[in-house]
């Protein structure tokens, strides 16, 4: 990951949790969810864009090498992910994983780590 693409995944975070903590007046009132008074539903949709065109091109980028880890035995988790998408195409058990599948595990295991960050952060600030 280069520098530009690391300080725009850095925003991308920030806008997230700054547009997930904003007043949301839908929230308490949902009748006016499709209105979206204060534009909070359009931030977050353009945020979520946003992470999905990085995951999806992070995952273009990655298959380039995934032949060369494979020769040398050096697979990692998204190679085996995606084999399991070439493989998929031939099962007859109708059980697939898609590239959809793939980028909710890698979002879902950011989520996951920026949330623990913020827990550590928590508990080093109420007992240092």
């Amino acid at each position: 990951m280069t520098v530009r693409a690391g300080t725009t995944y850095k925003d991308m975070i920030v806008s997230l949790l700054t547009g997930a903590g904003l007043f949301n007046i839908s929230d308490f009132v949902p009748a006016l969810a499709r209105l979206d008074l204060k534009g909070v539903q359009a931030k977050l949709r353009r945020v979520h864009h946003q992470f999905d065109g990085l995951i999806t091109k992070l995952l273009a980028e990655h298959v380039a090498p995934a032949a060369d880890r494979a020769r040398d035995g050096r697979q990692d988790f998204v190679d085996r992910l995606r084999a399991t998408i070439d493989a998929g195409a031939d099962d007859e058990s109708g059980e697939t994983i898609t590239e959809v599948n793939i980028k909710g595990l890698i979002f879902g295991s950011e989520s996951f780590m920026i949330s623990l960050a913020i827990a550590l952060m928590a508990c080093l600030v109420h007992k240092p």
